[in-house]
């Protein structure tokens, strides 16, 4: 009977041959293959026959047969009228949860789901379908760290460029660390620890990367290119090994000390200016056309680079040694991602002041 229905199939219905084929390939004889040659046109249908039935002898697969009516995978497959669109989505468990431009939102009847359906217009064809990736609901993520602290806003600014709702949780360094940041980075003590769900990321650039990686929806963080990735990294880890030691010795050191110090931070500042040439290519930020993993890896430090130049009366980026930086700082700072979570200069400054009187320079705030 088998190999009568295989002969009956033709190319254009491979999907049903497919379904028929498997039901049979778990106990078939050796009409049933040759009908499978046939149909499928393929000289590889040993090697599946094989696996197939092994994995069905071994239990790890179970066949089944499921009627055409109730085959539920079809709804992200093919079109239909609204009766029947309606009667799958139920049986997926599906609620309508709200609306994206206008299309109608399904996800899953579970709080933390991964990904939704979003329904475009209906066509000759029936309904046409996209996977998004799904917000989490905002108790999902958590970020721990302090308003003063730039290696915490590297973080916020990753979340608000991936539309990442979160619930911040502020930190009082100075009057004891909580039991969740104790819990939550047992290692190291320290500020900003990402929590999503329950599982805690430590350290600001690896948090980045992660919300790069887990929310793919928003603009890419990191370069695609393996090389330009490499790149990227690099200059981060050295806005880490320069500015911010630059600014906790600079900021605790007298006036003679602190003019030499600038001196020294504005040659660091041509080596980026040279990077930012090199990766930017002429666009407004390291990233290109959007900020990027540079970009919030150096600009979560401007703020406290204005505090120095508006405490010491100096000039860190200037027209004649880092011109595009000059620009960039302006475009990074008036971003969207940026522009509502940075901190004013004139309130960091106040902090600076309120934390090391009387010599009015402030260490920047420990953090990872």
């Amino acid at each position: 009977m088998a190999s009568l229905i295989y002969l009956t199939l033709s190319k254009p219905a491979i999907f049903y041959t497919a379904g028929v084929i498997g039901r049979f390939m778990y106990n078939s004889k050796k009409p049933h293959l040759e009908a499978v040659r046939r149909t499928l046109r393929t000289k590889h249908v040993e090697v599946h026959y094989h696996f197939v039935r092994e994995t069905i002898l071994q239990g790890k697969i179970e066949i089944k047969y499921v009627n055409t009516n109730e085959q539920v995978a079809d709804i992200f497959t093919k079109g239909f009228n609204r009766a029947k669109f309606d009667d799958l989505w139920k049986q997926l468990d599906m609620i309508i949860r709200s609306t994206v431009k206008g299309r109608i939102v399904w996800g899953w009847g579970v709080e933390q789901i991964n990904s939704i359906l979003l329904l475009s217009d209906q066509n000759q064809f029936g309904y046409s379908f996209e996977i998004a990736q799904c917000k989490m609901a905002k108790g999902d993520v958590k970020l721990l760290g302090t308003w003063v602290s730039p290696f915490a806003l590297r973080v916020k600014v990753a979340l608000k460029l991936k539309s990442v709702d979160y619930e911040y949780l502020e930190e009082n360094l100075r009057g004891g660390k909580s039991e969740l940041l104790l819990k939550s980075n047992p290692v190291h003590k320290k500020i900003p620890v990402l929590l999503h769900g329950d599982r805690p990321v430590s350290e600001s650039l690896i948090i980045v990367q992660y919300i790069d990686e887990v929310w793919t929806d928003g603009p890419s963080i990191l370069p695609s290119d393996p090389y330009d990735r490499a790149i990227a990294r690099f200059w981060a880890a050295y806005v880490d090994d320069k500015v911010h030691p630059f600014m906790r010795a600079i900021m605790t050191a007298n006036d003679e000390e602190a003019r030499e110090a600038v001196a020294k931070f504005k040659e660091v500042l041509v080596l980026l200016e040279d990077a930012f040439v090199k990766s930017s290519k002429g666009k407004p930020f390291f990233g290109g056309h959007e900020i990027g993993y540079v970009d919030i890896a150096f600009g979560a430090f401007v703020g406290w680079l204005k505090v120095i130049e508006k405490a010491l009366n100096a000039e860190l980026f200037d027209e004649a040694t880092t011109p595009n930086l000059l620009v960039w700082v302006v475009a990074f700072l008036a971003h969207p991602a940026v522009k509502d979570i940075t901190p004013s200069t004139d309130k960091l400054l106040e902090f600076a002041k309120n934390v090391v009187l009387p010599t009015m320079k402030a260490v920047a705030p420990a953090s990872q």
